[in-house]
């Protein structure tokens, strides 16, 4: 399994009155990580996220925070791929400090047709670029 890193940097702007990383900025972050995730794939930002044909909006999402973060922590965010199924792949991102997970965003991300409006099967040529980043399974 590849492991898929991306860096980050807290913002003051992030930040709540406390001077802590407002929560909902982890999924910021992720998303952030997700779109040079999708670079790193080989494919142009247009070709993704504006694509005539499909779209890959995320369908589930969660978030479990360890340690606080704080402006100007220099982060590291390690993506990688807990499944891919027929029309989806869900995805964990690991917002690092220094070697420790402060916050874990999971992400399921879903492919539809977009004049159908209706779910499709992942590409194949998309699935064989995601498919070395899923973990493995212990049965497998």
């Amino acid at each position: 399994m590849s492991v898929f890193t991306s860096p980050a940097i807290i913002r003051f702007r992030q930040a709540d009155p406390g001077g802590i990383a407002f929560f909902g900025q982890a999924y910021s972050i992720a998303h952030d990580a997700y779109e040079d995730f999708v670079r790193h794939l080989g494919f142009e930002w247009k070709e993704w996220f504006a694509n005539e044909t499909w779209a890959v909006p995320i369908r589930q999402s969660s978030c479990e925070h360890l340690i606080p973060l704080f402006p100007s922590a220099s982060c590291e965010v390690r993506v990688t791929l807990d499944s891919i199924g027929t029309s989806s792949f869900g995805a964990k991102y690991e917002i690092m400090v220094n070697g420790r997970v402060c916050s874990e965003v999971r992400l399921v991300h879903v492919f539809i047709d977009k004049q159908k409006r209706a779910k499709m099967d992942i590409p194949s040529t998309i699935r064989s670029r995601l498919e070395s980043y899923q973990k493995q399974s212990l049965t497998s």
